[in-house]
């Protein structure tokens, strides 16, 4: 089944509770996918052979659950894109606080808060993080910023069109695609880093085919299944040892990734409502 991570959850409740489970494997949001462990529809895989490796991913890959029930398998930056054709390399933003200068004020596009977690997920873990103060999102919100539309991939778009020169946060693997497509769009590392969502692939209880699910997983965490899913997919690779199959303008330091965990995952779901839509839609 494809589709949102609520969707697919509540899907799978449904099956469960009829004894009519018809999936080995669910991925999705972490908080989502934690869900299903709290309700005991999930088991451990901490027995497949490839978790013995050590050393080889980008970040923790029981991130959500030491009990390896949920395992990281990819992850969505959120980053600063720019239009290469108007922001030449000596203009570049280099700091997240580059984005307050008065030369940026009303070139600045950001994903409507309505339409989804960018702006929050970069809230909360740049401010876990200490490494922007929560007084920065007051500022930045009145930079006269243009909300776009639509998901991720419109953002870029919106960037690419040159309706504004810039986005922030914006999401790095929305652009992969828009970037394929010729558009003149670079993601920017910036030096206080860029808060990562890491997607949890889930185990699911009394599968119909548990063996032919572990050994599917195993495949998919070793090199040759993270290098097949990176280039078809057009996105990072959750192993060092795999190259991003990422284009160029696409590629990030990931020694600056700053990387969710559950917490942060609730927390999000709490500045949606209480925080930092009310301080943007008040400017």
């Amino acid at each position: 089944m494809v589709g949102r991570s609520p969707t697919i959850v509540e899907r799978l409740r449904t099956e469960y509770r009829s004894n009519q489970v018809v999936a080995d494997l669910a991925d999705g949001a972490g908080a989502r996918m934690m869900l299903l462990k709290e309700w005991g529809f999930t088991s451990s895989a901490k027995d497949l052979p490839v978790l013995k490796q050590k050393d080889v991913w980008k970040g923790d890959i029981t991130l959500y659950d030491p009990d390896a029930n949920l395992l990281v398998y990819t992850m969505s930056p959120m980053t600063v894109i720019i239009n290469t054709s108007t922001i030449k390399p000596n203009e570049e933003p280099v700091s997240w606080f580059d984005l307050l200068e008065p030369k940026w004020k009303g070139k600045i596009t950001t994903q409507d808060p309505v339409q989804g977690l960018q702006s929050y997920i970069w809230y909360v873990v740049m401010t876990r993080d200490k490494a922007i103060p929560t007084d920065y999102f007051d500022k930045f919100a009145r930079q006269d910023l243009f909300f776009s539309m639509g998901g991720p991939a419109d953002h870029v778009r919106d960037v690419a069109r040159n309706i504004k020169p810039i986005g922030a946060p914006a999401s790095a693997t929305g652009a992969i695609p828009v970037i394929q497509e010729g558009a003149p769009i670079k993601l920017l590392t910036l030096k206080e880093g860029f808060p990562v969502s890491p997607i949890p692939v889930a185990f699911l209880k009394d599968s119909p085919h548990p063996n032919a699910a572990k050994v599917f997983m195993n495949w998919m965490f070793s090199p040759e299944g993270m290098k097949l899913f990176s280039e078809t997919a057009l996105t990072y690779s959750f192993r060092k040892d795999v190259p991003d199959a990422a284009p160029p303008n696409a590629r990030m330091d990931w020694t600056k990734a700053r990387f969710m965990a559950l917490a942060d995952e609730k927390e999000v779901d709490k500045v949606w409502t209480d925080q930092l839509m009310a301080k943007i839609f008040k400017k």
